[in-house]
């Protein structure tokens, strides 16, 4: 998650806000200081698509239930207080007109919006059409913000995993190789570190923030320190095949609607759960 702290400190905040009161708080500075400026500047916002809810709804899901799984095998298993509260935050950052989702050119790039939640593939993109972005220098990166009373600094985030298919049409020798060169990827720390540095995906290991084979790595984009860092507290996707639908119903029953003002956040969680839970059934 990144944040343009240059700009919140010509409005008055010198911190980085990472709880929802800091966050409101900041909204509000902002917002009197530059009307035509937003916190979150983002059309996903206000979009149904399943997949944009791992970098809205679940982010924040995440670091508000502490690591919730939301949906454990066929069973409906979401944290009530943490989804209204999740939802609470949003619709309060609506009230202070802190989110826009209309179509902006890079809002967070060119300073519309001050807050914006990206991956670390976004880097290599910065480096070639926004130079002048330079981490430390004027934007930093931060775990999600959290509700009032929980640790900032121990936040759970959305973890954009990726997996390993192999297709049950391949004859037997086909996967005994595949699982073969699996086994080689994994034996060597070099081909973790090679990956890391072609793609900027940090590997799923504990250890990476640590490990001195991807010191270089860091020297080169020292940024991608904080995602690794962020690993052990990483929460992949919804593991169910339904998970398309299950996760259209998120924006359709209740995210959408509270940032478009239209439904108050106990009726969305609520609503969500019954749409949920049905197509479960």
């Amino acid at each position: 998650m990144n944040i343009l702290p240059y700009i919140l400190k010509e409005a008055g905040v010198n911190e980085i806000p990472r709880t929802y009161s800091e966050v409101i708080e900041a909204t509000k500075k902002l917002k009197a200081k530059y009307p035509d400026k937003y916190l979150w500047a983002k059309p996903d916002l206000a979009d149904p698509t399943s997949w944009k809810r791992w970098f809205d709804f679940f982010m924040l899901y995440n670091a508000a239930s502490d690591g919730n799984k939301f949906i454990e095998g066929s069973q409906f298993v979401g944290d009530e207080k943490a989804g209204i509260d999740v939802l609470s935050y949003v619709d309060n950052l609506r009230k202070e007109k802190g989110l826009l989702t209309q179509n902006v050119t890079e809002p967070f790039e060119n300073g519309v919006g001050v807050f914006t939640d990206i991956g670390p593939w976004t880097f290599n993109m910065w480096a070639e059409k926004y130079p002048e972005l330079e981490y430390k220098k004027n934007f930093e990166v931060t775990l999600p913000p959290v509700p009032d009373g929980m640790d900032p600094a121990n936040a759970k985030t959305f973890a954009d995993a990726k997996g390993i298919v192999i297709y049950a049409s391949a004859s037997p020798e086909q996967q005994a190789a595949a699982i073969e060169f699996i086994k080689w990827v994994y034996s060597d720390v070099q081909n973790d570190v090679a990956f890391f540095q072609e793609t900027n995906l940090p590997p799923a290991r504990d250890d990476v923030g640590t490990n001195e084979a991807f010191k270089p790595v860091f020297e080169k984009t020292p940024v991608l320190q904080e995602y690794a860092k962020a690993i052990p507290n990483a929460v992949p996707s919804m593991d169910n095949p339904k998970f398309n639908e299950l996760q259209t119903f998120i924006g359709q029953e209740a995210f959408n609607k509270i940032v478009r003002g239209e439904i108050d956040p106990k009726t969305g969680w609520d609503n969500m759960k019954k749409a949920i839970e049905g197509e479960l059934q």
